[in-house]
């Protein structure tokens, strides 16, 4: 099983970085102590009071093991939440489309500007107990129309109209339901799965994967840690940057 690591560049061994991390091996075995470096070529790591190198072909999965204490806060700053088709998920606020991009402040990553051909789904409410089975099931289901996700009147359950979606604003949503143009008001509308035309191939992501604190997780490639900041280029071309201290794993794809 090879492994295709993150493509990481990080300037030599940072005090900032010095995270205790627990690194999982193809063979089963694992290793613990704090990072001290990381390349596409090895894993450096501090382990009672020697450096080891690990061949980057040999690891599965990063573990930091110190960064739970945090997510707390960031999971109550997003009530929005975008799903994208090489599976990242990301909690959101000030949700945008237009004909061609969506735009949204991540919690985890800053702003973002992603292709509207890249997003398979979009919560524009805060998740409730409630609604959580129904959605699940509306963003499993197959179809080539958009589908718009609204809260039934009596507050019971989800129901949808299948056509498409023009624009989200944060007033209304412009939605062509058998031709005509209807603008949904968006209190109403708990979100959007778009269509994917009938033989289109899901996505097969490749690269970094990272999952953090907050439940989000993201897909790309080019990982650099410095200082103690991560960065990575995401699927659909954006450079996006973040503090480590936000980072629970870091794999890659096999």
């Amino acid at each position: 099983m090879k492994l295709l690591l993150f493509c990481v560049s990080l300037v030599s061994a940072l005090p900032a970085m010095g995270s205790d991390v627990r690194v999982s091996l193809q063979d089963g075995t694992q290793k613990s102590g704090q990072l001290q470096a990381l390349n596409d070529q090895v894993v450096q790591i501090q382990s009672e009071g020697q450096l080891q190198e690990i061949g980057a072909a040999e690891v599965l999965q990063l573990e930091f093991q110190g960064n739970v204490s945090g997510s707390a806060a960031v999971q109550t700053s997003g009530s929005q939440r975008v799903y994208l088709r090489d599976g990242s998920e990301l909690s959101a606020g000030d949700i945008q489309r237009t004909a061609n991009e969506i735009g949204l402040r991540s919690v985890t990553v800053g702003d973002l500007r992603i292709p509207a051909g890249v997003v398979s789904a979009l919560r524009l409410q805060a998740e409730g107990p409630t609604f959580g089975e129904q959605w699940a099931t509306f963003r499993q289901r197959e179809s080539e129309k958009d589908l718009l996700i609204v809260v039934k009147r009596d507050g019971t359950g989800l129901d949808f109209l299948g056509g498409i979606v023009s624009s989200i604003g944060a007033e209304s949503i412009e939605f062509l339901l058998d031709g005509e143009k209807v603008p949904v008001p968006a209190g109403r509308v708990y979100g959007v799965v778009f269509g994917r035309p009938a033989g289109e191939k899901a996505v097969v992501a490749g690269g970094a994967r990272l999952a953090f604190s907050n439940g989000d997780v993201l897909r790309g490639s080019d990982l650099k840690i410095a200082a103690g900041r991560l960065q990575i280029v995401t699927t659909w071309g954006q450079s996006l940057e973040c503090g480590v201290e936000q980072l629970l794993t870091a794999a890659a794809a096999v």
